[in-house]
């Protein structure tokens, strides 16, 4: 992680493609060190999710060309579960090495984008990443959650740094149930999110997503991006199908969704930093 500064096999339901190798996760060439790097900045209890009443910390990866070029504006991707985006030491079980992938991509193909990471609550993490509520695990905050991240966390980020705050340039990506909270926002908030990345998501946990989905389809230029591994197991490979199955029963296709299954793709961080790159690739469509 750079100087933080306090201030194969794809298994497709309808969507078949050839996907090309981006080889710029972590740089095995170092050819980055030789690039002005991205920045990483923590900002501890930020912003006030208003509905939820709990303050929040985020920690705001900005590109490298950010402090050089006064005028320019950039794309922002949202994720979840900020604690394992960027350093080993805040992660649960390793880092997503957001920085260092973003930086490679910026040195090789010249697109560059603000990420920001919002911490998840260590005591509400289930709650807030859902909808609806689960009879073990409790009450369901996720609603307020996403309408504290658009009407908080957004219009904080759009003032305090150049973003460019239209849909088509507005994303967001989780992994898990930061992935089913992410499905959420992409069909609540369709108008806000015009681009979903979902990583291996739980559905299990909230299965009236797929109602809520069918009954509030989003435009069908918004853009899905689905990653599920075979080492995750069968419910997980099918309750991702089920989902791209119904969006594609919906007339949803090819630009719009794209649907990876990874024989070797496990639960976990060090799967999900490896495909990071070719769902922002994808999503935000970069000159390869």
């Amino acid at each position: 992680m750079k100087k933080v500064m306090q201030r194969a096999c794809f298994s497709l339901v309808f969507v078949l493609f050839a996907a090309r190798a981006v080889s710029v996760e972590r740089d095995p060439k170092g050819l980055a060190d030789v690039v002005h790097k991205g920045s990483v900045i923590i900002e501890n209890n930020a912003v006030y999710l208003t509905s939820l009443k709990r303050s929040r910390t985020l920690r705001i990866y900005l590109p490298p060309s950010y402090d050089k070029n006064q005028s320019k504006r950039y794309p922002v991707l949202y994720m979840h579960d900020a604690q394992n985006l960027f350093d080993d030491k805040t992660s649960f079980v390793g880092e997503w090495g957001i920085d260092e992938s973003l930086d490679a991509i910026a040195m090789k193909f010249g697109f560059e984008l603000i990420v920001v990471g919002i911490d998840n609550h260590p005591q509400k993490r289930l709650n807030e990443y859902s909808a609806w509520p689960h009879e073990k695990y409790g009450e369901a905050e996720g609603y307020l959650y996403i309408k504290d991240v658009v009407n908080v966390v957004k219009p904080y980020v759009d003032n305090k740094f150049r973003t460019l705050s239209d849909k088509q340039n507005t994303a967001m990506l989780g992994s898990s149930m930061g992935s089913l909270i992410t499905n959420y926002a992409a069909v609540k908030y369709s108008d806000v999110f015009g681009k979903a990345g979902l990583f291996s998501t739980s559905y299990w946990y909230a299965p009236d997503i797929y109602d809520f989905t069918a009954e509030n389809m989003p435009p069908k230029e918004n853009k899905w991006y689905f990653l599920v591994g075979e080492k995750e197991g069968v419910d997980v490979v099918n309750s991702q199908n089920k989902m791209i199955a119904l969006l594609a029963k919906n007339g949803f296709k090819a630009p719009s969704v794209r649907a990876k299954t990874d024989v070797e793709g496990e639960h976990n961080e060090k799967f999900w930093r490896r495909e990071f790159s070719n769902a922002v690739i994808w999503l935000f469509n970069v000159d390869m």
